[in-house]
């Protein structure tokens, strides 16, 4: 949502999918990930039946797969632009990934996921894990080709709006300002089949949660921008402990894996 405050930004909502991501759309029509330059330029020409492509930030929310395509095919702006694009004197299109990771200790503020773990705590468990997994992978195989990527914590949008701000608008200056509580419009912004029930802005929903009640650590002083889930030891609030009850379901090396993962990802959300 927070993207979504730039005018300069163009997104997929107005095709009607479930949270406007893209491979929604590849699967209706049948095209599923791309493979190859050819199948990349399709994937942009279906991308911009729903796209303003006037503007000159396009979206495509949760892209891992197209990202890795690209990346291990060509850059992207070697790839030709659809038509409609070209007659506007688009040339060539430029990625730049933003990956979004949700500290363990904070999954209890989804619904799904709250239920997922009552139901299946060792398939919540495994899939967290593969999660954080594949985000690091892509990661690493982006930086080691040179695609710009930024990492950002979930829980900083919530309780650094600031210093998320800051990064977000130096990553990505053609967005211009960006707005940390903006709500989008439906049948504007958004539209009833992305089923994106979004009735507050990311900052003032920070305003109204506590940290500590997830065992959520914010650094001190206030200036630092540096926050952590508290270790099993450290923890006041026993009625909330997902992440010990996650680990729980993984081996000794599950459980490392998935420690080493979080410090990977929150390393970089601070660097």
């Amino acid at each position: 949502a927070v993207l979504m405050s730039s005018p300069r930004l163009a997104t997929l909502c107005s095709s009607n999918v479930w949270q406007c991501e893209g491979h929604k759309l590849l699967d209706e029509a049948g095209r599923g990930s791309p493979t190859d330059e050819m199948q990349v330029a399709k994937v942009l020409e279906t991308f911009s039946k729903y796209w303003n492509v006037s503007q000159p930030m396009l979206l495509d929310k949760k892209c891992n797969w197209l990202g890795m395509a690209i990346a291990e095919d060509k850059p992207l702006s070697q790839v030709e632009p659809p038509a409609v694009m070209q007659k506007l004197g688009v040339e060539s299109l430029q990625a730049a990934y933003i990956i979004m990771y949700k500290p363990l200790c904070l999954w209890p503020m989804s619904n799904a996921i709250t239920r997922e773990v009552r139901e299946d705590p060792w398939a919540r468990a495994q899939a967290e894990l593969k999660g954080l997994q594949d985000q690091i992978e892509l990661h690493r195989y982006l930086v080691s080709v040179g695609r710009p990527v930024l990492v950002v914590n979930y829980a900083d949008l919530l309780w650094r709006p600031a210093v998320s701000k800051r990064r977000l608008e130096r990553f990505l200056p053609c967005l211009g300002s960006l707005d940390m509580d903006f709500v989008p419009r439906l049948g504007i912004d958004i539209f009833p089949g992305n089923e994106m029930k979004i009735t507050t802005g990311v900052e003032t929903y920070g305003k109204q949660m506590d940290p500590a009640e997830y065992n959520y650590r914010l650094s001190e002083p206030e200036t630092s921008t540096r926050g952590e889930c508290l270790v099993d030891e450290e923890r006041p609030n026993d009625g909330v402990d997902f992440l010990g009850g996650l680990e729980q379901f993984l081996n000794d090396q599950g459980k490392k894996s998935l420690r080493d993962a979080y410090i990977y990802l929150n390393e970089l959300a601070y660097a």
